[in-house]
């Protein structure tokens, strides 16, 4: 029997391989990232369509199925923040920033729905923020106050928007099943991406960039989109078997697999995986993800 742990760590590679191949793909197929956006967009819209003919959308309140859509339109601003980011740093940095979004949530819950933000709850979001900045100590993008580099700036306020996406989701899910989210999303990151191209430059260098792309790209991202969605069906089935705050610890060594992806094909192949600075600040970067880790485990426990 498969064990949630198996699950959970499944989970992880798979959206590490995404990551890591939106790095190689962002940093040497599309120079204009809008454009990626766009493909991985009607890419999720084709599964969505699968999904809707097999069945399971569930009619429900209109405001139910606005939030799903909203929740949808809001990863087109977080996917654009998030392909910049890969552009300029390097992946194990971005993904390691990631891990921020869990300190949204939380401080939604205080804030919001004036839950108690607890001392360990701190330690964990210290630890969090500590680790995005120590990560950033080696980024050689540009600096940003001084110091903290441009990616640090794009990931936080990318991990903020989908942090509010993921909000949106979980409500809806009380009062839907999750295929109807999960089309009604697809739904609105369309949307998202179909305004951008009512803007006459990002159309006329989409028609260009499709006229000319090689009929194995838009193969590769449907994969990486199914592939991202696997990820997403293992993570829920960790869930459902498992412990709530181990499976999130679980899931949260994804930039753990990143690194060793990296240095392991890197070494193999020299420089298939653009990466300007994982080797020469492994130490460093692997003890951010260390403390990206803990500071996630403390936040689940609390």
């Amino acid at each position: 029997m498969i064990t949630w742990s198996i699950l959970a760590l499944s989970a992880a590679f798979f959206w590490s391989v995404v990551n890591i191949a939106d790095k190689k793909l962002v940093t040497n197929q599309f120079p204009a990232f809008a454009n990626y956006f766009v493909l991985e967009s009607l890419a999720g819209l084709f599964v969505a369509l699968v999904a809707l003919f097999m069945g399971g959308f569930q009619s429900t309140a209109y405001n139910v199925l606005f939030l799903a859509f909203l929740a949808g339109l809001l990863e087109g601003p977080f996917s654009l923040l998030y392909y910049r980011a890969l552009q300029i740093s390097d992946v194990s940095i971005v993904v390691t920033l990631l891990q921020a979004i869990p300190i949204f949530s939380v401080l939604m819950g205080v804030f919001i729905f004036q839950e108690q933000l607890t001392l360990l709850m701190l330690l964990g979001i210290i630890l969090i923020i500590g680790a995005g900045i120590l990560a950033t100590i080696t980024d050689n993008s540009t600096k940003f106050a001084g110091f903290l580099s441009k990616a640090f700036v794009l990931m936080i306020a990318a991990s903020f928007i989908v942090s509010i996406s993921y909000a949106l989701a979980d409500y809806s899910l009380r009062f839907t099943n999750a295929n109807t989210v999960f089309i009604l999303a697809r739904v609105g990151q369309v949307v998202f991406a179909l305004g951008m191209m009512c803007a006459r430059q990002i159309r006329k260098n989409f028609m260009r960039v499709i006229s000319t792309l090689p009929i194995r790209i838009p193969i590769i991202i449907l994969g990486l989109v199914i592939l991202n969605l696997v990820g997403v069906y293992l993570q829920t089935l960790a869930y459902a078997i498992g412990p709530l705050s181990t499976v999130s610890v679980f899931l949260s060594v994804q930039p753990i697999f990143v690194l060793v992806i990296i240095l392991s094909v890197n070494r193999m192949y020299p420089n298939r995986i653009p990466d300007k600075g994982t080797n020469k600040h492994i130490l460093v970067r692997s003890f951010a993800v260390i403390m990206a880790v803990v500071g996630l485990a403390i936040l689940s426990i609390s």
